[in-house]
């Protein structure tokens, strides 16, 4: 294992040894397993990655991409990058990827990860991803790629990234590159494509996560249990997509959300923001019975979020703190001093709230839980039956 410090002294191949510089002074060889590449001011020519057939990556220590390359990474046809360390790249518009790409972070941020410090100056969860830029590192291909993260915690420098998978648990969190609260890049936020997601969850609290900011646009597939953001900013935009219609919201009970073992799924918000949409047909949908709480909403210029509607619908419900800021369009009307109910619903009170989620309980029905969700109803049964758990689900069943 050693440091490979690109040249491109014979083409743009990734795959030519002789693009490569040892810094141990041994015959000049293609990256192996555990060896760091640096890209720097060594060579300004395009390094690319699958040029002559796919290309899979031994895995690889720390890839660094310095603010002194003027090439760009590209990538053709399908390639899979494995990083044992971390990606760190100081410079904007640098990755060109053509294929189709996986980027796969194989290694423990806790060893391998970027020192990250909370506002109080303290130690925080590491990340395995540190840009230095103040703009996008995507020149092409952001929407080709994915990085997946592995099943331990860790925390996000603010920039631009792709479509996003990991299985542990992102805290959401304002970071620094020091103890003396100096900024990785002046960004502003944390920008992520399609997600599919494990918890994210917040600790620690402090002041400077106010400042913190994550956009999610694209679409979203929430597999764990919680979806907190403490003192952070969460802002939302309806995917790109040819289909129009409704979204469905990450909002506390969701269905679509539901951990499938724990059917709970826990969102928090302190600040929720709206974006404008890319496509106008497109909008948030909050499930009937369902409830938001923030302590400020905004909705901006050509966002839209609506409570669901129909004939005896329950209402959602959103509970903002702040009163809310609607510059683009909603279906709510306020019933309480912070409380918006859906315009035309039937009012409830939610499982998570104490209720039970039904506007009626048939005569002698028997109620047991479902999680988050609205609690379910055995109705009576026929006389001589007994009552028995049935792949742990009550029934009536004849004695």
């Amino acid at each position: 294992m050693g440091t490979k410090t690109w040249n491109g002294s014979q083409s743009e191949v990734f795959e030519t040894p002789a693009n490569w510089t040892p810094s141990n002074g041994a015959n000049n060889n293609e990256p192996e397993a555990g060896d760091d590449l640096v890209f720097d001011n060594t060579s300004n020519v395009n390094c690319v990655l699958g040029s002559n057939s796919d290309y899979t990556t031994a895995t690889l220590g720390n890839i660094t991409i310095a603010s002194t390359y003027d090439g760009k990474l590209q990538t053709t046809n399908t390639v899979v990058i494995n990083i044992g360390g971390a990606l760190t790249i100081n410079r904007a518009d640098c990755l060109k990827f053509d294929g189709t790409n996986t980027v796969n972070f194989t290694g423990d941020p806790a060893s391998v990860g970027i020192a990250t410090y909370d506002g109080a100056g303290t130690a925080y969860t590491k990340a395995l991803v540190s840009f230095g830029a103040d703009t996008s590192v995507w020149n092409t291909g952001r929407g080709n790629t994915a990085f997946i993260f592995p099943s331990h915690s860790f925390s996000m420098v603010d920039g631009v990234y792709p479509k996003f998978t990991f299985t542990g648990t992102l805290k959401a969190k304002k970071i620094y590159s020091d103890a003396s609260r100096t900024e990785f890049n002046n960004y502003g936020s944390v920008d992520i494509g399609d997600m599919n997601a494990n918890d994210v969850n917040s600790s620690s609290y402090d002041i400077y996560d106010y400042s913190k900011e994550f956009l999610f646009e694209g679409t979203l597939t929430a597999i764990g249990d919680t979806f907190r953001f403490g003192h952070t900013t969460a802002r939302f935009k309806t995917l790109k997509s040819s289909s129009n219609g409704k979204i469905d919201f990450p909002v506390t009970g969701s269905s679509l959300f539901l951990d499938s073992t724990t059917k709970n799924f826990y969102a928090q918000y302190h600040k929720l923001v709206i974006e404008t949409n890319d496509i106008i047909d497109n909008y948030w949908l909050i499930p009937a019975g369902l409830t938001i709480e923030c302590n400020e909403l905004v909705i901006k210029d050509g966002g839209r979020i609506y409570g669901e509607v129909g004939v005896d619908v329950k209402a959602a419900t959103i509970k903002c703190v702040k009163r809310p800021t609607i510059r683009g369009d909603w279906n709510f009307r306020q019933i309480a001093d912070g409380v918006y109910e859906t315009i035309g619903a039937i009012s409830n009170t939610p499982v998570y709230h104490g209720g039970t989620g039904l506007q009626t309980i048939p005569v002698g029905a028997i109620l047991y839980g479902n999680g988050n969700g609205t609690i379910s109803v055995l109705n009576p049964g026929s006389n001589g039956q007994v009552l028995k758990l049935v792949s742990g689900v009550p029934s009536w069943e004849n004695a």
